[in-house]
């Protein structure tokens, strides 16, 4: 009888465990991100980790170019990277065997992440403006005005 218990109450532990993993999702205990521009460390590089439209992680890399996160969550992951005023921007698969990243800054993954948040702005900003034209000309056309003919 006290086997029997001792065998349900593992079951039922292994069974809480396995779906809290599920639930939760699979997590690194640390993740390592080195951050380099022409071989070399860039020190005091902020680096963010996005996951669904939300900041996960955020960290700062030390002498060495390197900053460490804890209990990283595995996913798709947008890394941002920011250094002197210049956003660089990196999408990047963890999954439970990633524990080391190398990121390396060039002028065309700045210019990448310039240009995609500057296009998104101005979609917004463009159909706004667009609604706006459009609404005019259809007050102008119920006004009921016409528009005078040179002769």
């Amino acid at each position: 009888m006290g086997d029997t218990i001792v065998r349900i109450v593992l079951a039922v532990s292994l069974l809480v465990l396995l779906l809290l993993g599920i639930v939760f999702g699979a997590t690194i205990s640390s993740l390592t991100i080195r951050v380099l521009k022409n071989d070399k460390p860039v020190v005091d590089a902020i680096v963010e980790l996005w996951a669904n439209d939300t900041m996960k992680y955020r960290g700062t890399t030390d002498a060495n170019g390197v900053v460490t996160f804890s209990n990283v969550t595995t996913g798709d992951y947008t890394i941002y990277v920011y250094v002197n005023g210049t956003a660089y921007r990196f999408d990047k698969t963890i999954d439970e065997n990633t524990t080391e990243l190398n990121l390396t800054l060039s002028g065309f993954e700045g210019v990448k992440a310039v240009a995609k948040s500057w296009l998104n702005n101005y979609y917004i900003l463009g159909g706004i403006g667009a609604a706006f034209v459009i609404g005019l000309l259809i007050a102008y056309g119920l006004s009921g005005r016409k528009v005078p003919r040179r002769r």
